[in-house]
């Protein structure tokens, strides 16, 4: 069974409950305010539907406890149910993923399932869901998140100075010259503690929009971007330009 069917089935099952339990709570509170008034007969009346209800709450906690133990977790997760679901979801949502089980790369997060403890992995943050969808909008936010924070124009002129910075600091730097991003990002970043708010991999995914964008950029010092690839994917970034394809971006320079 999918694990939208088991909700559903479980959604009807729990507001039994639901109306179960409050029905206790409207029936205690009656009693207790015929108690306040010393109106004990309606307060045994009360009483007699109380233990009724509480009785009916036990059953639907019987049937609650079934449907959620119905439901083979370690299996929906080893029998590829849970994966096949989950890539699923990122196509419905539109989000790329690569790779294949256990880790796949949504660029710039990168998501591991842990099968043996039915956990997935969102970069380091763990997450016990065995509900595909439910991790699939979770995924969907973290990239809203940093896409509605990205100023194209600003991270341009932002990596133009740690590319100056980077070639004044090399004794045989030479303006216009290519220059690996990774050194960029240490050269904006250059203290450890500061990269976790900033993480490489945040600077990834900004580059990748840049270059997606790169054409029409337009710098104050009015020079061009052009981006090196390299297929030594240690040396760059894996990123997906305007068609689809993946390409290794290494490199920048301006001129």
């Amino acid at each position: 069974m999918d694990y939208e069917s088991f909700y559903s089935e479980y959604l009807s099952v729990e507001k039994e409950i639901k109306d179960s339990t409050a029905k206790i709570l409207k029936l205690q509170k009656s009693i207790a305010r015929a108690m306040e008034k010393g109106d004990v007969k309606s307060a045994k009346k009360d009483m007699q539907s109380f233990k009724a209800a509480i009785e009916k709450a036990y059953s639907d906690s019987l049937a609650l406890s079934f449907s959620i133990d119905s439901f083979d977790n370690a299996e929906f997760y080893s029998s590829g149910e849970f994966s096949s679901g989950l890539l699923s979801e990122f196509r419905r949502l539109g989000i790329n993923a690569v790779g294949e089980f256990p880790v796949y790369e949504i660029f710039p997060c990168k998501v591991r399932l842990d099968a043996d403890n039915q956990d997935v992995y969102l970069n380091r943050k763990k997450y016990p869901t065995s509900r595909p969808s439910y991790f699939a909008s979770l995924v969907k936010g973290e990239l809203d998140k940093f896409d509605s924070a990205f100023n194209a124009d600003r991270f341009a002129a932002e990596l133009e100075k740690g590319y100056d910075t980077y070639i004044a600091l090399q004794k045989n730097g030479v303006e216009g010259m290519s220059v690996q991003l990774k050194s960029i990002y240490n050269t904006l970043v250059p203290i450890s503690r500061l990269r976790n708010s900033y993480t490489e991999q945040s600077f990834a995914y900004d580059i990748a929009r840049l270059y997606a964008v790169s054409d029409s950029i337009e710098l104050k010092s009015r020079k061009r971007i052009e981006f090196g690839t390299d297929m030594d994917a240690s040396k760059g970034y894996r990123i997906l330009d305007s068609n689809g394809n993946e390409q290794f971006i290494g490199t920048v320079r301006f001129f």
